[in-house]
């Protein structure tokens, strides 16, 4: 007499980032007997079986690392009232996905006060979350390239932008960079090593800024009584 039909199923999605991961097995008949060892398993381990009832068992498999996670019952792990053994079930297979989006946030200094942030996410399908100067906003993707606009003004300063990329099955991961808003125009301050009144021609001026500046060019200097003679 043939032994007990024995069929593999799962609640589980596949891909998944759930673990342990649920399985049944489902007997044709009441069988006795069955128990972790009776499993083959690939990519993880089993846990204890629990019997629900003669033809019902549940298990649980922890993953060993992403990829696929695939059980068996073995042929001749239980065997039903006449002592006949049970053939092998066909292999349940579920993909095992704990790895989050790569993310990155780039870093701008800028007198926007909403300002356009940008950066890049490992996965098209994940969404894309900034938060900066308490205000917490969604990106939009294109590909890989992901934008977001801060919807309110920031006061001037130094943020710290944080970029939380998620994808479909909940695994996620962070980056920041840092966002200064710089609204107040740079300061020059005018000297001269020359005393006053002066014989000497032309007369030295320094023109020194208090922050780093580009773009000062000698026509930017407005002169009475005289004319810029060199500029560097």
């Amino acid at each position: 007499h043939q032994g007990a039909d024995v069929t593999l199923s799962t609640t589980a999605t596949s891909p998944t980032a759930g673990t342990p991961i649920p399985f049944t097995a489902t007997f044709s008949e009441a069988v006795n007997g069955f128990a972790a060892a009776g499993l083959t398993v690939t990519n993880g381990v089993a846990g204890p079986v629990t019997r629900v009832n003669g033809r019902t068992y549940t298990f649980s498999i922890t993953p060993n690392a992403d990829g696929p996670v695939t059980v068996t019952v073995a042929a001749n792990a239980a065997f039903d009232a006449a002592g006949n053994k049970n053939t092998a079930s066909t292999a349940s297979s579920v993909t095992f996905d704990s790895t989050p989006p790569t993310v990155t946030v780039n870093g701008q200094t800028t007198s926007d006060r909403t300002p356009v942030i940008t950066g890049t996410v490992g996965e098209s399908t994940a969404t894309v979350s900034v938060n900066v100067g308490g205000q917490t906003f969604n990106a939009q993707g294109s590909g890989t390239s992901w934008t977001a606009t801060v919807p309110t003004d920031l006061a001037e300063g130094s943020f710290t932008i944080t970029a939380t990329a998620t994808d479909t099955l909940g695994n996620d991961d962070t980056a920041t960079a840092t966002l200064v808003i710089d609204i107040t125009g740079p300061e020059p301050t005018v000297s001269t090593t020359s005393a006053s009144p002066t014989a000497t021609a032309p007369i030295p001026f320094r023109i020194e800024f208090d922050e780093t500046v580009s773009g000062f060019v000698q026509g930017h200097i407005t002169v009475v009584n005289g004319n810029v003679a060199s500029f560097t």
